[in-house]
Protein backbone atom coordinates (compact mmCIF):
# COMPACT_ATOMS: atom_id res chain seq x y z
CA UNK A 1 0.00 0.00 0.00
CA UNK A 2 1.17 3.66 -1.01
CA UNK A 3 0.64 6.21 1.38
CA UNK A 4 0.81 9.79 0.77
CA UNK A 5 1.46 11.83 4.18
CA UNK A 6 1.34 15.34 2.98
CA UNK A 7 3.14 18.04 5.50
CA UNK A 8 0.59 20.67 6.36
CA UNK A 9 2.44 24.30 6.33
CA UNK A 10 2.88 26.42 9.75
CA UNK A 11 3.01 29.68 9.90
CA UNK A 12 6.21 30.00 11.42
CA UNK A 13 8.10 32.49 9.40
CA UNK A 14 7.74 36.26 9.86
CA UNK A 15 7.00 38.56 6.62
CA UNK A 16 10.27 40.66 5.49
CA UNK A 17 10.28 44.02 4.36
CA UNK A 18 13.13 44.37 0.99
CA UNK A 19 14.19 47.89 3.08
CA UNK A 20 14.26 49.22 6.19
CA UNK A 21 13.16 52.57 4.60
CA UNK A 22 11.88 53.53 1.41
CA UNK A 23 11.95 57.30 0.06
CA UNK A 24 9.27 58.95 -2.02
CA UNK A 25 8.49 62.27 -2.99
CA UNK A 26 5.47 64.45 -3.78
CA UNK A 27 4.74 67.99 -5.55
CA UNK A 28 2.93 70.12 -2.94
CA UNK A 29 0.52 71.44 -5.85
CA UNK A 30 -0.95 67.58 -7.06
CA UNK A 31 -4.07 66.28 -6.37
CA UNK A 32 -5.94 62.79 -3.87
CA UNK A 33 -4.59 59.73 -5.20
CA UNK A 34 -1.23 61.24 -6.36
CA UNK A 35 0.91 57.81 -6.34
CA UNK A 36 4.57 58.06 -4.35
CA UNK A 37 5.67 55.03 -3.70
CA UNK A 38 5.40 51.22 -2.96
CA UNK A 39 6.81 49.20 0.23
CA UNK A 40 7.02 45.19 -0.30
CA UNK A 41 7.89 42.33 1.81
CA UNK A 42 8.32 38.53 1.72
CA UNK A 43 6.98 35.68 3.16
CA UNK A 44 8.71 32.44 3.58
CA UNK A 45 5.69 30.34 4.09
CA UNK A 46 3.52 28.41 1.34
CA UNK A 47 2.20 31.08 -0.94
CA UNK A 48 -0.84 29.06 -1.59
CA UNK A 49 -2.01 29.42 2.11
CA UNK A 50 -2.89 32.10 4.27
CA UNK A 51 0.43 31.74 5.87
CA UNK A 52 1.90 34.42 3.45
CA UNK A 53 -0.78 36.22 2.30
CA UNK A 54 0.22 39.65 3.31
CA UNK A 55 -1.66 43.09 4.33
CA UNK A 56 -0.23 46.58 4.22
CA UNK A 57 -1.65 48.89 6.70
CA UNK A 58 -0.24 52.59 7.43
CA UNK A 59 0.27 52.93 11.74
CA UNK A 60 1.65 56.36 12.25
CA UNK A 61 2.12 59.79 10.66
CA UNK A 62 4.42 62.38 11.53
CA UNK A 63 3.70 65.03 11.52
CA UNK A 64 -0.12 64.91 11.65
CA UNK A 65 -0.94 68.24 10.48
CA UNK A 66 -2.68 69.20 8.34
CA UNK A 67 -4.95 65.95 8.75
CA UNK A 68 -4.05 62.53 10.07
CA UNK A 69 -4.83 60.79 7.04
CA UNK A 70 -2.59 62.54 4.55
CA UNK A 71 -1.66 59.16 3.10
CA UNK A 72 -3.15 56.33 2.29
CA UNK A 73 -2.11 52.22 1.15
CA UNK A 74 -3.55 49.89 -0.87
CA UNK A 75 -3.30 46.89 1.24
CA UNK A 76 -2.53 44.08 -0.83
CA UNK A 77 0.05 45.87 -3.38
CA UNK A 78 1.79 48.11 -0.67
CA UNK A 79 1.27 51.57 -3.12
CA UNK A 80 0.86 54.45 -0.78
CA UNK A 81 -0.81 57.41 -2.54
CA UNK A 82 -2.13 61.09 -1.48
CA UNK A 83 -4.65 60.86 0.02
CA UNK A 84 -5.91 64.34 0.75
CA UNK A 85 -4.52 67.36 -1.34
CA UNK A 86 -3.42 70.08 1.20
CA UNK A 87 0.10 69.69 1.04
CA UNK A 88 2.03 72.68 2.12
CA UNK A 89 5.86 72.69 1.74
CA UNK A 90 6.54 75.72 3.73
CA UNK A 91 5.19 74.19 6.89
CA UNK A 92 5.30 70.31 6.12
CA UNK A 93 8.12 69.26 4.30
CA UNK A 94 8.76 66.22 5.08
CA UNK A 95 6.60 63.40 6.42
CA UNK A 96 7.56 60.18 7.80
CA UNK A 97 5.03 57.32 8.00
CA UNK A 98 5.39 53.66 9.93
CA UNK A 99 4.22 50.79 7.85
CA UNK A 100 3.20 47.51 9.06
CA UNK A 101 2.87 44.28 7.15
CA UNK A 102 1.15 41.27 8.76
CA UNK A 103 0.98 37.87 7.36
CA UNK A 104 -2.46 35.69 7.63
CA UNK A 105 -4.38 38.34 5.65
CA UNK A 106 -3.48 40.98 8.28
CA UNK A 107 -3.95 38.46 11.26
CA UNK A 108 -0.67 37.13 11.62
CA UNK A 109 3.02 38.22 12.51
CA UNK A 110 3.24 41.63 12.23
CA UNK A 111 6.49 44.11 10.98
CA UNK A 112 7.34 47.40 10.72
CA UNK A 113 9.16 49.78 8.15
CA UNK A 114 9.44 53.29 8.01
CA UNK A 115 8.32 55.53 4.69
CA UNK A 116 9.48 59.38 4.32
CA UNK A 117 8.36 61.24 1.94
CA UNK A 118 9.48 64.91 1.04
CA UNK A 119 7.13 67.19 -0.18
CA UNK A 120 8.75 69.59 -3.19
CA UNK A 121 8.22 72.51 -4.32
CA UNK A 122 5.62 73.19 -7.32
CA UNK A 123 5.54 75.99 -9.56
CA UNK A 124 2.52 77.99 -8.77
CA UNK A 125 3.80 81.41 -8.91
CA UNK A 126 5.25 83.27 -12.26
CA UNK A 127 8.33 85.32 -12.18
CA UNK A 128 7.78 89.23 -12.69
CA UNK A 129 8.85 91.93 -13.95
CA UNK A 130 9.57 95.04 -11.65
CA UNK A 131 8.03 97.50 -14.66
CA UNK A 132 6.50 96.80 -17.87
CA UNK A 133 8.74 98.73 -20.56
CA UNK A 134 12.46 100.15 -20.38
CA UNK A 135 13.70 102.62 -22.62
CA UNK A 136 17.85 102.54 -23.11
CA UNK A 137 20.20 103.70 -25.79
CA UNK A 138 23.16 101.89 -27.74
CA UNK A 139 26.10 103.31 -29.37
CA UNK A 140 26.21 102.16 -33.25
CA UNK A 141 28.42 99.61 -34.39
CA UNK A 142 29.13 98.06 -31.06
CA UNK A 143 28.88 94.25 -30.63
CA UNK A 144 28.63 92.30 -27.82
CA UNK A 145 27.60 94.83 -25.88
CA UNK A 146 24.76 95.36 -22.93
CA UNK A 147 21.73 97.14 -23.81
CA UNK A 148 19.68 96.65 -20.67
CA UNK A 149 19.89 94.17 -17.23
CA UNK A 150 16.13 92.75 -16.74
CA UNK A 151 15.62 92.20 -13.21
CA UNK A 152 12.57 89.93 -12.14
CA UNK A 153 11.26 88.25 -8.68
CA UNK A 154 9.59 85.21 -7.99
CA UNK A 155 7.89 84.00 -4.27
CA UNK A 156 8.92 80.30 -5.46
CA UNK A 157 11.81 78.37 -3.59
CA UNK A 158 15.09 79.86 -4.54
CA UNK A 159 17.67 78.10 -6.64
CA UNK A 160 15.55 75.63 -7.61
CA UNK A 161 13.75 75.25 -11.34
CA UNK A 162 10.28 76.49 -10.27
CA UNK A 163 12.66 79.76 -9.61
CA UNK A 164 15.17 80.06 -12.08
CA UNK A 165 14.04 82.29 -14.82
CA UNK A 166 14.32 81.71 -18.85
CA UNK A 167 13.96 85.04 -20.45
CA UNK A 168 13.20 84.79 -24.54
CA UNK A 169 12.67 87.78 -27.07
CA UNK A 170 9.95 86.99 -28.63
CA UNK A 171 8.99 89.65 -31.10
CA UNK A 172 11.35 92.89 -32.84
CA UNK A 173 14.45 90.76 -33.08
CA UNK A 174 13.46 89.26 -36.95
CA UNK A 175 17.04 90.40 -38.03
CA UNK A 176 18.78 88.80 -35.22
CA UNK A 177 20.71 92.17 -33.78
CA UNK A 178 20.05 90.86 -29.86
CA UNK A 179 20.21 88.04 -27.36
CA UNK A 180 18.86 87.72 -24.40
CA UNK A 181 20.35 85.06 -21.41
CA UNK A 182 20.09 85.09 -17.83
CA UNK A 183 22.54 86.57 -15.85
CA UNK A 184 24.93 84.77 -13.26
CA UNK A 185 23.02 85.46 -10.15
CA UNK A 186 19.75 84.06 -11.32
CA UNK A 187 17.55 87.10 -10.90
CA UNK A 188 17.80 89.22 -14.45
CA UNK A 189 18.10 89.03 -17.99
CA UNK A 190 20.56 90.32 -20.04
CA UNK A 191 19.70 91.87 -23.08
CA UNK A 192 22.78 92.43 -25.56
CA UNK A 193 24.07 92.73 -29.10
CA UNK A 194 24.72 90.19 -31.38
CA UNK A 195 25.85 92.69 -34.12
CA UNK A 196 27.06 96.17 -34.40
CA UNK A 197 23.63 98.56 -34.82
CA UNK A 198 23.65 100.86 -37.97
CA UNK A 199 22.16 104.49 -36.86
CA UNK A 200 21.81 105.38 -40.62
CA UNK A 201 19.22 102.06 -41.57
CA UNK A 202 17.21 102.08 -38.13
CA UNK A 203 17.27 104.36 -35.32
CA UNK A 204 14.75 102.69 -32.72
CA UNK A 205 14.02 99.21 -32.00
CA UNK A 206 11.56 97.82 -29.81
CA UNK A 207 11.35 94.51 -28.40
CA UNK A 208 9.06 92.66 -26.69
CA UNK A 209 10.41 89.66 -23.67
CA UNK A 210 8.82 87.33 -21.95
CA UNK A 211 10.20 85.56 -18.68
CA UNK A 212 9.28 82.01 -16.97
CA UNK A 213 10.50 79.20 -15.50
CA UNK A 214 12.87 76.31 -16.04
CA UNK A 215 10.16 74.23 -14.90
CA UNK A 216 6.50 74.23 -16.24
CA UNK A 217 3.87 76.26 -14.39
CA UNK A 218 2.24 73.61 -12.10
CA UNK A 219 -1.48 75.74 -12.84
CA UNK A 220 -2.48 78.29 -15.92
CA UNK A 221 -0.47 81.18 -15.55
CA UNK A 222 0.18 84.11 -17.02
CA UNK A 223 3.85 84.83 -18.62
CA UNK A 224 4.62 88.07 -17.86
CA UNK A 225 6.22 90.54 -20.46
CA UNK A 226 7.74 93.98 -21.09
CA UNK A 227 8.45 95.93 -23.61
CA UNK A 228 12.19 97.34 -24.53
CA UNK A 229 13.33 100.24 -26.32
CA UNK A 230 16.19 100.58 -27.50
CA UNK A 231 17.35 104.12 -29.38
CA UNK A 232 20.67 103.59 -31.44
CA UNK A 233 23.13 106.33 -30.97
CA UNK A 234 24.45 108.23 -34.07
CA UNK A 235 28.53 108.08 -33.53
CA UNK A 236 30.45 110.55 -35.72
CA UNK A 237 31.87 108.82 -38.58
CA UNK A 238 34.42 110.38 -41.27
CA UNK A 239 33.49 110.30 -44.54
CA UNK A 240 33.71 107.66 -46.82
CA UNK A 241 36.87 108.21 -48.97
Amino acid sequence: MEVIIKVGDQNDNKPVFTQHVYTGSVPEAVGADYEILSVSATDADDPETSNAALRYSIISQDPLAPVPDMFAINPTTGQIRLNEAQLDKKKYPQYTLTVEVADMMGDGYIVTCTAVITVTGSNDNAPQFPWSSYSVSVPEHRKDVEVVRMFVYDNDQPMTPSWLPKFEIVQGNDEGYFNVSTGPCYVDGIIKTVKGLDYEKKRQYTLLVTVENEAPFSTQLPTATATVVVNVEDEDEPPPA
